[in-house]
């Protein structure tokens, strides 16, 4: 008996684990913006796919990211090589909007030719 409920358990985190697709970016930067707070966004050619974080949908084209933090500069760096090149950058976001609040947080991602 015990086995099979830790194989039912196995399955339902599995399940779970599968029902939340990551949110998704695969496009053309179009802005970089930083504040003086040190926060800022990448604003693309298309929405954010797959599973947006709902805290985000007012701004479906954006991803934020905090240069206070060595990611958030590698981050910088990343979109801005991107916008000057004209290549695609692909994003995930964390789902999270911690920064803005109603801006998704960027969680990792890297330049495509």
């Amino acid at each position: 008996m015990k086995t099979i409920g830790l194989v039912m358990l196995c399955m339902a985190s599995l399940i779970g684990s599968l029902a939340h697709a990551e949110t998704r970016v695969t496009g053309k930067v179009l802005q970089v913006r930083v504040d003086s707070s040190g926060l800022g966004f990448i604003r693309f050619d298309v929405p954010r796919g797959h599973a947006p974080a709902a805290c985000g949908d007012s701004h479906n084209y954006h991803l934020a990211f905090n240069t206070n933090t060595n990611g958030g500069k590698g981050i910088l760096s990343l979109a801005l090589t991107a916008r000057s090149t004209g290549q695609t950058l692909v994003a995930i976001g964390s789902g999270e909007c911690s920064g803005y609040n109603v801006v998704e947080n960027w969680s990792w991602g890297y330049v495509q030719d």
